[in-house]
């Protein structure tokens, strides 16, 4: 499933997350709380990293062969992907065998993942980015990260987790909030707001500067 992002600038449809759901016989359709914790304790998640950028590519050759408009698509990757030294060279790969161009697909790394080996995750961050693909920093304010991250990562979107913008209206959050987008700003690196539910809370950060967008006032994740 896929769920569009947008410019709050021009209202426009500027990329989309793919996210991953299970579509069970006996079940039905399941979401990831259901199945992924199972995979990441069997240390699984990996494989099904890798099998949701690979849909995500054969869709984007498609488009690409039907010369339909094409946006950036991201991509979520668990800290266990991130344990694999060259993870950067099996994505360009399967990049190179889809022939689609690396800058239309961005790495989504969670504050997580910045607990682990900080060297190693600044190796493969480097090396992601030399082969143009483009990073985010999903789940910012869950408690891992710190704007220093923004420089040191190599960060192109961060990505404003939504209980961050929950309480956007009180004095205080605000603050903090104009405060995160401004840094980021300074720093050469867009601010994503998920979560987005009314038109208030757009106007708000919009307001704020916020550039981009996404959340179930615009769209829900679509097959």
């Amino acid at each position: 499933y896929y769920q569009p992002s947008i410019d709050l600038d021009t209202g426009r449809i500027t990329g989309a997350e793919a996210l991953t759901r299970w579509e069970n016989r006996q079940y039905g359709l399941l979401f990831p709380n259901s199945f992924i914790p199972v995979l990441e304790k069997n240390r699984m998640i990996s494989k099904l990293d890798l099998l949701i950028f690979e849909q995500v590519c054969g869709m984007l050759k498609e488009r690409i062969a039907q010369s339909l408009p094409l946006i950036t698509i991201s991509c979520n990757f668990s800290r266990y992907s991130f344990e694999d030294q060259i993870l950067p060279e099996k994505l360009l790969k399967i990049c190179s065998e889809y022939q689609v161009p690396a800058q239309l697909l961005e790495i989504e790394i969670t504050e997580s993942v910045l607990e682990e080996n900080e060297e190693q995750i600044l190796k493969v961050i480097a090396r992601l980015k030399q082969y143009g693909f483009l990073i985010a920093l999903d789940d910012f304010g869950t408690g891992y990260a710190s704007l220093r991250n923004l420089e040191t990562y190599m960060i192109d979107h961060l990505k404003l987790d939504r209980s961050v913008i929950m309480d956007i209206g009180n004095k205080k959050t605000d603050v903090v909030l104009k405060g995160i987008i401004d840094l980021a700003h300074s720093l050469h690196t867009k601010v994503v707001c998920e979560g987005i539910e009314s038109e208030k809370m757009l106007e708000t950060l919009k307001d704020m500067g916020c550039d981009i967008g996404q959340g179930h006032y615009f769209y829900q994740p679509l097959p």
